[in-house]
């Protein structure tokens, strides 16, 4: 006699995941690059009215309309839980989290404070406290120690008040594991590299203007440290630095980048929020680096 077939269920990867502001929901990326779909959103208990996405895709720090704090959101397949970061203002204009995001610069302009947390997502607690004005970018070491802000003054260590750089610096990312920091200028359009930024930094210009850097607003550092990746605004482009070599290789961009956020691999980085008609997604993975488009509406 025949067995029975028995039928396989098959979920596919996960990607990444996006905040969705007009559905005010945290939805999946499925799939993979070249074959990515937008999912409908996690059921998260409370009403999200912003989140940002951790690097590591496992948690997201949120705010609802009328809580008293930020919220911790996890998640495990579709559903989601949320508890309240305890301490935590009940917004931000600004929150960095560290290359593994196991830290975070949680920013608010009406506290003028910059509060850095450690041990997230399952033992959050808050490090420290550190007085500050107006700022337009923020970065923070996987430690916790080193906090970077870009402020009217220039680029500074946030707490120490020591000046890093003079200019208008637009996109901040920290050496996972290091406190050296990657820091683009906009007006110069310059990417450098300042190592030990809280002892005796030492600046090295990575790339300018006569290597494609052009406007530019985000960088990020891929999984294994040793590539750059920066978003050009103006350029419409996206740039692959090798940190040992210096060579430099430029993607066209069909898009106007928003950031750079993580997805599942290497050198994989969103470009975009869902906000126009096509996520653009960054593909350094592949033989050639390569921007893929995946469709706003499109859903398994």
């Amino acid at each position: 006699m025949l067995g029975a077939a028995q039928s396989a269920s098959w979920t596919p990867p996960t990607l990444g995941y996006l905040f969705d502001s007009d559905s005010k929901s945290i939805r999946p990326l499925s799939g993979i690059p070249g074959a990515a779909s937008l999912e409908a959103g996690l059921a998260v208990p409370s009403k999200l009215e912003q989140a940002f996405i951790s690097p590591n895709r496992k948690f997201a720090l949120a705010a609802t309309k009328d809580g008293e704090h930020l919220l911790l959101v996890t998640w495990t397949g579709n559903s989601a839980n949320a508890t309240e970061l305890d301490g935590a203002p009940a917004s931000a204009e600004q929150i960095a989290f560290s290359g593994s995001g196991s830290a975070a610069a949680i920013w608010n302009r009406d506290a003028r404070k910059i509060q850095v947390w450690k041990g997230l997502p399952d033992q959050p607690s808050l490090f420290k406290e550190i007085e500050s004005a107006e700022l337009t970018a923020l970065a923070v070491s996987d430690d916790g120690d080193a906090v970077a802000a870009a402020t009217e003054v220039g680029l500074v260590l946030a707490g120490a008040g020591k000046i890093l750089g003079v200019g208008s610096f637009s996109g901040l990312a920290f050496l996972p594991g290091t406190h050296d920091l990657a820091a683009a200028e906009q007006t110069l359009d310059q990417v450098s590299l300042i190592r030990k930024v809280d002892s005796d930094a030492d600046t090295v210009q990575l790339a300018g203007n006569q290597d494609g850097v052009s406007q530019p607003i985000a960088v990020a550092f891929s999984s294994d440290g040793r590539k750059l990746i920066v978003a050009n605004l103006r350029g419409q482009s996206v740039l692959s630095i090798d940190l040992e070599s210096r060579a430099v290789i430029a993607t066209p961009c069909d898009c106007e980048a928003e950031g750079l956020y993580r997805a599942q691999g290497n050198a994989v980085f969103r470009l975009t929020n869902g906000s126009q008609d096509l996520i653009a997604l960054f593909d350094g993975d592949s033989g050639e680096p390569r921007v893929l488009s995946i469709p706003v509406g499109a859903s398994r």
